[in-house]
Order: structure tokens, then sequence, then C-alpha cells
């Protein structure tokens, strides 16, 4: 049985190759020419513009979720009436909703640093591209107004309240 295997196996690796070389060369179809419908994703704003609306329903649907889960755990404390395990189960129900809250509160941010990443370009001080990490930009002033000062920065020229 193992000869019989063996024998398989060494024959479908010497037939293998000429098998493929009997693929005739010509063009790749597209997906027209295959009848599939195009992606809609053509550059990097359309990823994250689908990464944006994954992150909105994902912190709609847990800040639903967490919302309904507070006003049950509240219900439980109410009906309690000092039953140690219902006291238990309620608190146990407001952890998981304020676990849900910062799992939503988490897909909003993962979806800024993920747009910014993809965005931004550059690996500034500040974690990696975007408007502030990704070269010498200077707020208030456009990315090629910003190249183009040298030396000192006038104190008028950055919003208030960030100190030089």
């Amino acid at each position: 049985m193992k000869n019989l295997f063996l024998v398989a196996l060494i024959s479908f690796l010497i037939v293998s190759p000429f098998i493929a070389a009997a693929q005739t060369p010509g063009e790749v179809p597209d997906a027209d020419d295959l009848g599939i419908n195009p992606s809609p994703v053509e550059d990097v704003d359309d990823i994250v513009a689908i990464i944006a609306k994954v992150a909105k329903y994902v912190y709609i649907i847990f800040f639903i979720v967490a919302v309904i889960v507070i006003l049950f755990a509240a219900f439980t404390f109410l009906t309690a009436a000092g039953d140690p395990n219902k006291l238990v189960t309620a608190r146990q129900m407001l952890i998981y909703a304020v676990v849900a809250i910062i799992i939503a509160l988490m897909a909003v941010g993962a979806s800024l640093i993920v747009s910014n990443f993809l965005e931004g370009g550059g690996g500034g001080s500040y974690g990696g591209g975007g408007s502030y990490g990704g070269g010498s930009y200077t707020p208030g002033l456009s990315e090629e107004e910003s190249d183009n000062i040298e030396g000192s920065y006038p104190e008028d020229l950055y919003p208030t309240g960030i100190e030089i």
C-alpha cells in the first residue's frame, strides 16, 4: 500500500509540470470579461470609508446592547430584594455593559488609527503619519507653506492652547 501511494505521488510530481505547461498563454481576463462586478475599492479613500462605516455600525450596535444591559441590570438590582446571587448577577451585567461601551469606543478609535495609517504616509514622532506625524507640518498653514518656513516659527501660526 505504501509503495502504491509513493508511486502515485512520484508520478504526479513528474507529470504536473507538463500539465501546467500545456496551458496556452494569453490575456488575463478582467472582471468585466468574466461577468463579475468590479471591486468597489479603487483607492485608499474607499478602504477608509468602508472601515469607517463598519466602525460606525459596531459603535451603534454595542451602545444599544450596552444600554439594554444597563437597563436590565438596573431592573435586576431593584428586584433583588437582598438576594446576593441577583446582586452579583446585576454587577456582572454592569461590567459587561461597560466592556461593551469600551469596545464601541475602541471601534471608533481603531477606525481613526487605520485611516490615519492608510492616508498619512510618513512615520513621525506622534505615531506614524497623519497631519502632525509625517514631516514638517505647521498647524495653521498648508503643507506647502509650512515646508517653505525656515528657522523659527512665529507664535501666531499656532492655534491657541498649543505651547511651543
